[in-house]
């Protein structure tokens, strides 16, 4: 304790410490995933569920989780424990500068370890939650956990670190009806097209599985229209936030993906196109430009150039194009200007809404 005292390591849990400048330089997803794996050595039967479990398998989540979510062993047991400083008896003004010369921002790096909070299983529609937890606990009712590989996460020795996780099932099973729809929409895209970082991909009889789990009316309902709406092709949660808007903006739904031929054998494919309005539209994250020499080998300036050589081509074709960011997602009217500015068509109104009734 007395380098966490000194500023030196930081306690993440009881016998598991970590470089305070290491800390203050990882990701927020790693230290997320990194308290889970510190939780798990000091109690290693931990099941860790619901969004925590989502974020473990590599899904795409619009906000990480606030507290790590485990299995509670029993009805009783379902409560929050609220997380205790890492930071020992340490100044906080000298972690802060430690921060400060590690390149970190002191004013982002959270020093406050993650509470617990316990979580009952999702139980089959008329089974009672005492039942529910006893063939959970049996692996009757989603299966057995998995054994999760932490991304990024090594002990002292160099070795990885594995954590135990719900069934991907039972993990969407408890989380997607309650979930934002542009946040449900997102994970249920990625689960559909296996894009996660875990070692087993998703697959249909999971999504199909969890859709039995669900255990209300009313959460089934969302769970269906939610799962109908997920398309695999769907490349980002960028791209999946924007179908989101643009099905209750009323604009009609655009093909995803689609092939353009511009001449030359060249094909490109766009984001999001509308062949009855000749309107492409495509979405531009930051990470295509921020990453470009890990995503793609070329400076941020030839991706640039290599973007207006595409849209060229495209409006030669006669194409109208519409482009968009995160700053549009976050102001749908903005968005909704560009969609129309471009041509984009209104939903038919004799066609069925493809998001009936699921707002938020």
């Amino acid at each position: 304790m007395r380098r966490v005292d000194e500023g030196a390591l930081l306690r993440i849990r009881p016998g598991v410490f970590v470089s305070t400048r290491e800390w203050s330089r990882a990701p927020v997803g790693v230290k997320v995933a990194a308290e889970a794996a510190a939780f798990s050595l000091r109690r290693p039967q931990t099941e860790f569920c619901s969004r925590t479990a989502l974020h473990l398998y590599g899904l795409p989540l619009l906000s990480l989780p606030a507290e790590l979510h485990v299995r509670a062993s029993s009805v009783g047991a379902s409560r929050l424990m609220p997380g205790r400083t890492m930071a020992g008896r340490c100044d906080l003004a000298r972690i802060h500068r430690l921060i400060g010369e590690a390149g970190g921002d002191a004013a982002r790096v959270r020093l406050d370890a993650l509470g617990i909070r316990r979580v009952l299983p999702p139980r089959p529609p008329g089974m009672r939650r005492e039942q529910a937890q006893l063939l959970h606990a049996q692996g009757e009712l989603a299966g057995s956990p998995e054994i999760v590989p932490v991304p990024h996460v090594e002990d002292e020795t160099g070795a990885r670190l594995c954590v135990r996780v719900t069934p991907p099932a039972a993990a969407l099973a408890e989380t997607i009806p309650d979930m934002p729809v542009q946040e449900a929409v997102t994970v249920l895209d990625a689960a559909s097209a296996g894009r996660w970082s875990a070692d087993r991909p998703m697959s249909l009889s999971d999504l199909e599985a969890a859709g039995g789990m669900v255990s209300t009316s009313e959460a089934r309902r969302r769970w269906e229209i939610l799962n109908r709406f997920a398309d695999p092709r769907a490349e980002s949660p960028g791209e999946s936030r924007s179908r989101v808007l643009i099905a209750q903006l009323g604009f009609a739904c655009p093909r995803l993906q689609e092939p353009i031929p511009l001449g030359r054998s060249r094909t490109v494919r766009v984001d999001f196109y509308w062949p009855e309005a000749a309107v492409v539209g495509e979405f531009d994250g930051r990470m295509k430009y921020l990453r470009s020499g890990e995503l793609s080998g070329l400076s941020v300036e030839e991706v640039v150039y290599q973007e207006k050589l595409r849209e060229d081509g495209l409006r030669e074709r006669g194409l109208r194009v519409a482009r968009w960011g995160w700053d549009e997602l976050a102001k749908p009217e903005r968005l909704a200007a560009k969609l129309r500015r471009a041509g984009v068509p209104q939903r038919d109104p004799s066609t069925p809404a493809p998001l009936p009734g699921i707002e938020g």
